[in-house]
């Protein structure tokens, strides 16, 4: 199979690179791609895939399909939005040609063998703000799907990956103005509340596990230096590698917070931003095949741990709804770290097309085997079951 796979990823080449490079060429936000998803879209549907797109509610994402009966269905998972600025920073260029190559691949070796099941790739729009997979997820669009892959560019292969839960709050103090000069007594300072909130904080990290990650900032803090300020905003980012770690942490930002209005004579509301990430939960069996695939094809990987940067994903949510993966597909040292213009260099340069197609191939080689070993589906379904819990 591996040959077959060799074989049509060399005949795909043009189409893959292309699209990827165009991409890269038309950077665009979340829930903005309309260029990438028209690209995408255009490309699966050549290649026979029935593709339905406004999932959801994102009038960017889509969902192709190709089945030839009953059967497992395999998923690849397609990002495509940029960050402000410096463009494909992450690399999102190369997770979606990817993701539709792979399916490409899979529908490819399907029709050749003979194989009963349905491969899909999901068009997954946002990532970077955390929206894309959460409304898809909600929209019960995963139900189904017996495993899900997606391959995030890096400096180094990685078949395992490790993310943070990821929460952001709103910490809106409110007080009452006054002269600062004549009548500062007649005032309750919002503004205060706010630094004491972090000044509170910054003696609670002290006593926070390893891991946790707080960082915030001031997005409002008065109208002018002469006026007490009744209004003052903070906004907290807030991360640990475990939804049981992180709810603990945001109840003690939260209890800052309150303590910060008490001191102050202040009142505190406090509002979620967004709708937050959780940890990922790689799936170890497909984990193993996907490092048995980059044996296979030749490419050097490394172990994942915790000494490598970690970020937060909304693939993180997927990995808990379904037997799922995110790995890593290496695009050189010079690419130097994600959300870099270095990095969106990398993204568009001979590494990054080799990268795209690597990235096909070893998810489709990891997605037929699962089509095709009832055994090992039923492991990888096993250990999701053994491993879900609520969080």
């Amino acid at each position: 199979m591996i040959d077959a796979i060799n074989n049509i990823a060399t005949t795909l080449r043009d189409e893959l690179v292309g699209a990827a490079r165009f991409i890269h060429a038309n950077p665009e936000l979340g829930l903005e791609e309309k260029k990438a998803q028209a690209t995408l879209v255009a490309l699966l549907r050549n290649h026979g895939f029935a593709v339905e797109t406004g999932l959801a509610g994102m009038e960017t994402s889509f969902v192709a399909e190709f089945s030839t009966g009953p059967g497992p269905v395999i998923a690849y998972l397609s990002e495509y939005d940029a960050l402000p600025g410096i463009g494909h920073a992450c690399g999102h260029n190369i997770i979606g040609t990817s993701g539709a190559g792979a399916g490409i691949i899979t529908k490819k070796i399907m029709e050749q063998r003979g194989l009963s099941g349905t491969v899909k790739v999901f068009g997954t729009p946002a990532e970077e703000i955390g929206v894309g997979k959460i409304r898809m997820i909600e929209a019960g669009l995963f139900q189904g799907v017996d495993a899900a892959m997606l391959m995030h560019p890096s400096d180094t292969a990685m078949a395992d990956d490790i993310s943070f839960a990821n929460y952001t709050f709103e910490y809106h103090f409110t007080g009452k103005p006054a002269h600062a000069a004549a009548y500062p007594w007649e005032g309750r300072n919002a503004l205060a509340g706010v630094i004491e909130m972090f000044n509170s904080i910054n003696a609670l990290r002290l006593h926070m596990r390893d891991f946790c990650r707080i960082n915030g900032i001031i997005t409002e803090g008065g109208l002018a230096s002469n006026i007490i300020p009744a209004s003052a905003k903070a906004v907290f980012n807030l991360r640990a590698l475990d939804g049981d770690t992180l709810k603990t942490v945001i109840e003690k930002v939260h209890n800052c917070a309150r303590g910060a209005a008490l001191a102050t004579d202040t009142e505190v509301n406090i509002t979620q931003t967004g709708l937050g990430t959780k940890e990922i939960r790689n799936n170890k069996r497909i984990v193993s095949l996907i490092a048995h695939h980059f044996d296979n094809f030749g490419i050097p990987h490394i172990p994942r741990d915790l000494t490598q940067g970690i970020g937060s994903t909304d693939m993180a949510n997927v990995t808990h709804e379904i037997p799922a993966v995110q790995s890593y597909i290496g695009i050189g040292n010079a690419a130097g770290a994600t959300h870099t213009l270095s990095f969106a260099k990398a993204a568009g340069s001979e590494t990054g097309d080799q990268a795209v197609l690597d990235a096909a191939r070893v998810m489709a080689a990891t997605g037929l085997q699962l089509m095709t070993e009832s055994t090992l589906l039923a492991d990888v379904q096993a250990e999701f079951a053994q491993r879900r819990k609520p969080i």
